[in-house]
């Protein structure tokens, strides 16, 4: 992950929805693909970060987004070009998430992390 501040972050968000959200209940997700080439404090998550941060939940993942840049330039073709390009998969630019706890397992309290 990030830096360490972020990783310590994350771990007590997640730590903390996994505690609070009963079995079968639901999170919905919506965060980016990629890093943000113009500012280095946005940062992507990645599905893989995702399932670390919370493992006892089942997570249904679609990509959506067409880049904005090219949406853009569409103009008048959007409703022709728009369809196609959306299956080009490097083109969406955030992943929507729908994430379903399992079971209602106890926190692992070794996540937590010692602040120094």
């Amino acid at each position: 992950m990030y830096d360490e501040r972020y990783s310590i972050m994350a771990k007590q968000v997640a730590r903390e929805i996994s505690r609070v959200l009963k079995t079968d209940g639901k999170v919905l997700w919506y965060d980016l693909r990629y890093d943000n080439p113009y500012n280095t404090d946005v940062r992507a998550i990645s599905i893989h970060e995702i399932h670390e941060l919370f493992p006892h939940f089942t997570l249904d993942v679609k990509k959506i987004t067409l880049l904005p840049m090219i949406t853009r330039k569409l103009g008048k073709w959007a409703d022709l070009v728009y369809p196609a390009l959306y299956q080009l998969s490097f083109l969406s630019t955030h992943d929507v998430a729908l994430f379903t706890k399992q079971s209602d397992v106890h926190v692992n309290r070794d996540l937590r992390v010692k602040n120094s």
